[in-house]
């Protein structure tokens, strides 16, 4: 994709002619794209706050879910990677105030999809989870339990954003 900009002086006359080549960025390899978005399973079982932590590393965060369509994806990935008798860890805690849940990326937390008579705080669990007991539902879990977990990130190395500026050029 490329974009042009033309300056024209007051006079009518053409200035300058800029263009920038925007090229689309790609998931990197072993994440999946869904909704604009890469997600990323990780089998090593691992607490909540290291969990986190490892996606932090690679410009991501646990992952969040704001749809019915994005929670199918997600229970498929966790499918996909046979880990779905463990459950996984999603980026939702309420470790700041019991029952006030929210997003480790700072997304609105405006879907849920709890499990039957969830959640029910049992052992203080204040991390949000995806749980093989109820068909990949969500559940909260204590977070130093060890389990899978899903990342997330934006296209592109950094994670910042999925268009990348690859050329910029202009001509008289």
């Amino acid at each position: 994709m490329a974009t042009r900009t033309i300056w024209i002086s007051a006079a009518g006359a053409v200035l300058l002619l800029c263009g920038a080549a925007l090229s689309q960025q790609k998931c990197p390899s072993g994440w999946r794209s869904f909704n604009k978005r890469c997600f990323k399973v990780v089998s090593t079982p691992t607490a909540f706050y290291t969990a986190q932590e490892a996606c932090a590393t690679e410009s991501a965060h646990l992952a969040s879910i704001h749809s019915n369509g994005e929670n199918t994806f997600m229970r498929a990935l966790v499918r996909g990677a046979k880990v779905q008798n463990r459950g996984a860890w999603i980026g939702g805690a309420d470790d700041v105030s019991e029952g006030n849940w929210y997003w480790f990326d700072g997304s609105p937390f405006n879907y849920v999809d709890w499990a039957k008579g969830q959640p029910d705080n049992y052992g203080n669990g204040d991390c949000l989870m995806l749980t093989p007991a109820e068909d990949l539902r969500w559940n909260d879990q204590t977070c130093d339990s060890l389990l899978p977990y899903i990342c997330s990130k934006k296209p592109g190395a950094d994670g910042s954003d999925e268009f990348k500026m690859t050329d910029v050029f202009c001509a008289p």
